[in-house]
């Protein structure tokens, strides 16, 4: 007859299987559980009547080592034309290459002219673009402010809170770019919560570096200008 605290170290042990192989659990924190889980085996062994642990540790490690050696595979599987690794390594970095295959799959490759509208300002983000090569102006309340360029983001800033654009973005030349609904973007990421920080750090650095340029080109008018009246 098993004790109470007999139970309890069993569903213990299989809650820590469970996390082992299941899904969302990060590579690094899979190989330290089987790390943490061959030592504590290495010490249940010398002990006496801990055989039930011992099994268990080993169940756990051996589970958590092929559950990485999965993963890995699949990573090995995830390929990319030029187009796509560009967009992987610009914007999502961060994730394995099997979500990053995964999220460019929800979206498509578009052509465009100068002159096509990627956002419109006080109306919501319908997609998120990447702008693969070309260029665009940004524009507030009628004035333009900047531009954005090839392996820049546009909505990034609103895409995943559904809240209106800040800023009208217009093609100023022809350019190829990936897009993705917007809706379609919040849902993928509500069905797949791990991603979440990934994808929002990565927008944040977009979100960064496009208002780093823009502040730069401002400074250099501005300064143009200054020159000029003296």
């Amino acid at each position: 007859m098993f004790s109470t605290p007999m139970i309890i170290a069993q569903l213990g042990y299989a809650l820590l299987l469970a996390i082992a192989v299941g899904p969302g659990v990060g590579r690094r924190a899979r190989l330290a559980l089987a790390v943490a889980t061959g030592l504590l085996a290495v010490h249940a062994a010398t002990e006496p009547g801990e055989l039930v642990s011992l099994a268990w540790l080993m169940t756990i490690g051996v589970g958590a080592l092929l559950a990485t050696l999965a993963v890995a595979l699949r990573d090995g599987r995830a390929t990319f034309n030029t187009e796509e690794d560009a967009l992987r390594r610009s914007i999502f970095g961060a994730l394995p290459p099997r979500a990053a295959r995964h999220l460019i799959d929800q979206g498509w490759w578009l052509s465009g002219d100068a002159g096509d509208e990627l956002a419109q300002e006080g109306k919501p983000v319908e997609t998120l673009t990447y702008l693969h090569n070309g260029s665009a102006r940004v524009v507030v309340m009628g004035r333009d402010i900047g531009g954005c360029g090839a392996g820049d983001l546009i909505g990034e800033a609103t895409a995943l809170s559904g809240e209106p654009a800040t800023a009208t973005v217009v093609l100023a030349s022809p350019a190829r770019f990936w897009c993705v609904n917007a809706a379609a973007l919040r849902s993928y990421v509500a069905a797949n919560p791990e991603l979440r920080g990934p994808i929002e750090q990565s927008f944040r650095q977009a979100l960064r570096a496009k208002l780093a340029t823009t502040n730069a080109a401002m400074a250099a008018a501005l300064g143009r200008g200054s020159a000029a009246i003296a």
